[in-house]
C-alpha cells in the first residue's frame, strides 16, 4: 500500500466530520479543527475528490440579469439539499460528536439558500411568552377602535419591535411641561422636534393605518442602522436627528447617537440617556449658534438642567456604562459605533476579520461607487471574494462578520448594494436571535430613502 493510499485511509477512519471547505478552509480556530477534519491538498488530487464550489452572492441588478438562468436551474437541482439557519446554528453550538459518513461533504452550498429564510409563525412577547404573528390585516387595525383601551408601551413594542427605557417617558414628561398643548414642539425654539416612537405619544397614529414594514421605515435615515431609532430631529436642514442605539432589541439601549443623514454615515456618541443628549447639543450650539438661538438654548439650558437634577441623571457624554460597552467591541467601524456581538475568546468564535483590510474596503467602495457602467463589472468582481468569505464566516458561526460588512456597506451608500446589505444583515440577525433586527434591515433596504421626508404619517 502506496504512502498516500494509507493516509487516505487515514482520513476515511477519522471520525471528525469532514469539513465542507476542504484544503479551501482557512478557519484556524482550535474549536473547529477539533471538530472538522479536511482532507490535504495532495491527497485530494490523487484521488480526484472535489468539492463544488460556493456560488457567488448576487450583487445588484446587473449581476442579476447575467446569472438569472443559471443561478434558477441550480435552485432548482439543489434547494433541497440545502442548510437552514436553524440547522446550521444547531450545528454552532452542538458538542455532540455522532458518527458521520466517511464520504467527503461534497453538496454545494447556495447562498440563497443561506439567505431567503422564512419567517418564524412564532414571536416573543415582551414578557418572554410566545404568541401567534399577526397577519398584515390584524397589524393595520386601528388601535383607537380596539376592545381593551390603548396602551401606547405596547404599540411601541409592536410596530417598532423595542421597549423604549424610563428616560424616554420621563423627557416625554418634561416636554409637556414646556409645551402642554404640543409637546412634540416643545424644543422647536431651538431647532428640534421630537420624532419616532414619541409620534405615538402624541396621538399621531391613529385613524392611521400602515403595514408592518412602514412602521419600521418610520423616521429612518439613509444611514441608519437597524439598531438606531430616531427620536429627535432638527428642522429637515441636514438631517441632523438624535436616536437611542441598542445592542440586542431585548435589551435597554446602550447610548444615543446623533447624524447628518444627508452628509455621511458617522454617528457621534451622546451620553446613556436623551436628557444627557439634548445637554450636549445645548451646549455645542451656545457656542456657534447666532445670539437669538444662544439665548433659547440658554432658558432651555435652565429648565433641562432643573430637570436632570431631579431625576439624578449622569450628563457625560460617555458614561459609566458606555465604557464598558467599549471594552466589548470587536471590531472597529466605518460609522465609528464599534461592533458587539457574543464572542468567545478561548475558541475564537462569534466574530472573524473581514476578508480585507478596512482602508482597502473603503477604498474599492469608493472606486466602485464612482465607476462608470462599463468598469462596474471589476470592481464587484474585486468584491466578490470578501462577501464569498464572510458567507463562509456565518456557516462556521462568526455571525458577527456578517453584521460587520452589512455595516460598513451601509455607512458608504451605494444603492446597488442594497439587496446585499438587507442579506448579510437579515441573515446574521437571524443567527444571532435578533429576528426584531432583521425584519428592520429588510424592510429598510427595501425602499431606502435619501432626504429627510421620511415620517409614514
Amino acid at each position: 500500500m502506496s504512502e498516500s493510499v494509507s493516509e487516505y485511509e487515514k482520513f476515511k477512519q477519522d471520525s471528525r466530520i469532514p469539513c465542507r471547505y476542504g484544503d479551501k478552509c482557512y478557519q484556524k480556530n482550535p474549536a473547529h479543527l477539533e471538530k472538522y477534519k479536511h482532507l490535504p491538498k495532495k491527497l485530494k488530487r490523487k484521488h480526484n475528490m472535489k468539492l463544488t464550489p460556493l456560488k457567488k452572492v448576487k450583487l445588484d441588478s446587473e449581476v442579476e440579469a447575467q446569472e438569472s438562468a443559471e443561478t434558477n436551474h441550480e435552485i432548482d437541482e439543489e434547494t433541497s439539499g440545502s442548510i437552514s439557519q436553524k440547522e446550521q446554528k444547531k450545528e454552532c453550538i452542538s458538542s455532540s460528536d455522532s458518527e458521520q459518513n466517511d464520504e467527503i461533504v461534497n453538496e454545494k452550498i447556495l447562498i440563497k439558500d443561506q439567505l431567503d429564510i422564512s419567517e418564524e409563525t412564532l414571536e416573543k412577547s415582551p414578557e418572554g411568552d410566545t404568541k401567534p404573528q399577526m397577519s398584515e390585516q390584524d397589524n393595520n387595525k386601528d388601535e383607537t377602535v380596539a376592545s381593551k383601551p390603548f396602551n401606547p408601551k405596547e404599540f411601541i413594542r409592536a410596530r417598532f419591535l423595542v421597549n423604549m427605557p424610563k428616560d424616554f417617558y420621563d423627557f416625554w414628561d418634561f416636554c409637556k411641561e414646556l409645551k402642554p398643548t404640543a409637546p412634540s414642539e416643545a424644543l422647536k425654539s431651538v431647532g428640534l422636534e421630537l420624532i419616532g416612537p414619541y409620534d405615538v405619544l402624541a396621538d399621531k397614529f391613529k385613524h392611521i393605518k400602515r403595514s408592518p414594514e412602514e412602521y419600521l421605515r418610520h423616521w429612518r435615515y439613509y444611514y441608519d442602522p437597524p439598531e438606531v431609532f430616531a427620536v429627535i430631529k432638527d428642522d429637515n436642514s441636514t438631517g441632523y436627528h438624535i436616536g437611542y442605539f441598542y445592542d440586542s432589541p431585548d435589551e435597554p439601549p446602550v447610548f444615543l447617537i446623533s447624524n447628518y443623514g444627508t452628509k455621511d454615515g458617522v454617528f457621534t456618541k451622546m451620553g446613556d440617556n436623551i436628557f444627557a443628549a439634548l445637554h450636549l447639543y445645548l451646549v455645542e450650539t451656545k457656542k456657534t449658534g447666532d445670539p437669538f438661538k444662544k439665548l433659547q438654548v440658554g432658558k432651555l439650558l435652565v429648565s433641562l438642567n432643573k430637570r436632570i437634577e431631579s431625576l439624578n441623571l449622569n450628563v457625560s457624554q460617555h458614561s459609566q456604562q458606555m465604557k464598558e460597552r467599549q471594552l466589548k467591541v470587536v471590531a472597529k467601524t466605518f460609522n465609528k459605533i464599534g461592533l458587539v456581538v457574543p464572542y468567545n475568546k478561548k475558541t475564537q468564535l462569534g466574530y472573524r476579520n473581514l476578508a480585507m483590510e478596512d482602508k482597502d474596503l473603503i477604498t474599492l467602495l469608493n472606486k466602485l461607487e464612482k465607476a462608470a457602467p462599463e468598469q462596474r463589472s471589476k470592481y464587484l468582481s474585486d468584491l466578490q471574494p470578501v462577501l464569498t468569505y464572510a458567507n463562509i464566516a456565518l456557516d462556521e458561526c462568526d455571525f458577527g462578520t456578517g453584521i460587520k460588512l452589512g455595516w460598513e456597506l451601509l455607512y458608504h451608500g451605494i444603492d446597488s448594494l442594497n439587496s446585499t446589505i438587507s442579506q448579510f444583515l437579515s441573515n446574521s440577525y437571524k443567527l444571532l436571535n435578533k429576528e426584531a433586527f432583521a425584519k428592520i434591515a429588510e424592510a429598510h433596504m427595501n425602499k431606502r430613502k435619501k432626504g429627510c421626508n421620511l415620517s409614514i404619517i
